[in-house]
């Protein structure tokens, strides 16, 4: 008898050595190589651009005032890459 998993993706019953899902289409091999970490690369690039909008918004705020804001950036940037 042929062995059946579940779809990743649509939960339905299909062949164990299938490539594509009869039900919703969707490929299998890139559903299985591809966990849930594409998530968290996207949480982690949404949280960088944030930081750099910070940093640069204050780099830009001291600059107006008159003084050189490059050493705080920096430091902000790197205290924020370590958090």
């Amino acid at each position: 008898m042929n062995e059946t998993k579940r779809c990743p993706m649509c939960g339905e019953k299909i062949l164990a050595v299938a490539k594509k899902c009869r039900f919703c289409g969707e490929y299998l091999e890139e559903a299985e190589k591809q966990p849930a970490s594409w998530k968290n690369k996207i949480v982690a690039t949404v949280a960088i651009l944030i930081i750099l909008g910070f940093a640069v918004a204050a780099c830009f705020s001291l600059s107006e005032n008159g003084s050189s804001a490059l050493p705080e950036v920096i430091v902000f940037i790197v205290l924020a890459t370590l958090a």
